[in-house]
């Protein structure tokens, strides 16, 4: 249902599945059998909805089709009402991923530990690890007691490592530094001791943090469980493991890897 399913806003169409991106003219003049392609939203993005209809904003002559193979869709000029083929329901489609993600969620984390599964663990200490303010509806994340997160990565790689996934490499090189550092000049709190790194990035004229440093194992921590997070809100959805991480890929650690680690 994930690849099927588009987001409409304002006149741009965005797929759920990557909303990054939106549909557009692949060239400003249209023509019949003018393709469409996916690309950063702007000018050529911009569609008018006309009763079931999606008409190119820059010339409301010519409205989205099918292609009568059902093998993609193109461009065609209607003066009047499209034929079958440049007609569209818009339906509301309940979004797994954004259900999963309620308020509650955040608010309420430990009502997760019960659950079970692989996984389990690695909750469970990262519910340790992270110090909550008393708001009881929308609590705030204060701080990170450091030793109870490492211990938290370690064992996500062994859960991942577990099933089999090579993506586990993704975490092992930053988990292993920030293991190491902890263990070298680690503080209780994971906010103070990465601000007492502060000097370390001197050596790179403060353009960037330095990489044996824990900010910046922490950055890329940061990035793969965004892609991880992803990756299990898709599988829930019922998407298989392939799809998934390619999905969870281009929604999250595309845009930070150069062209050769993103075909890697």
């Amino acid at each position: 249902m994930l690849l099927m399913t588009w987001e409409v806003t304002e006149g741009v169409l965005r797929p759920k599945a990557n909303p990054r991106v939106a549909l557009a003219l692949a060239q400003e003049e249209c023509q019949n059998g003018g393709w469409v392609q996916l690309s950063e939203p702007g000018p050529l993005g911009q569609w008018v909805i006309s009763g079931n209809s999606l008409r190119a904003k820059g010339n409301p002559g010519f409205v989205l089709c099918a292609r009568r193979d059902f093998q993609g869709i193109h461009l065609w000029s209607f003066d009047g009402l499209p034929d079958q083929y440049g007609q569209w329901n818009l339906e509301d489609v309940p979004d797994a991923r954004s259900r999963a993600r309620t308020s509650s969620d955040f608010a309420r984390p430990r009502a997760l530990s019960s659950g079970h599964g692989l996984l389990r663990p690695v909750i469970s200490e990262l519910h340790s690890a992270v110090m909550f303010s008393d708001e009881e509806e929308t609590p705030k994340v204060l701080d990170i007691r450091s030793e109870q997160f490492v211990k938290a990565m370690h064992s996500l790689v062994l859960v991942l490592e577990r099933l089999g996934w090579r993506v586990s490499s993704c975490l092992e090189t930053d988990n292993e530094k920030l293991t190491r550092l902890y263990g070298k000049a680690g503080k209780p709190s994971y906010r103070a001791w990465l601000l007492s790194e502060t000097p370390v990035h001197e050596a790179t004229g403060y353009q960037e943090y330095a990489d044996d440093s824990a900010t910046m194992a922490n950055l890329w921590i940061a990035r793969n469980l965004s892609f991880f997070a992803e990756l299990f809100f898709l599988l829930a959805d019922g998407l298989e493991t392939s799809d998934g991480v390619n999905l969870a890929y281009a929604r999250s650690l595309q845009e930070h890897h150069s062209f050769l680690q993103r075909q890697a």
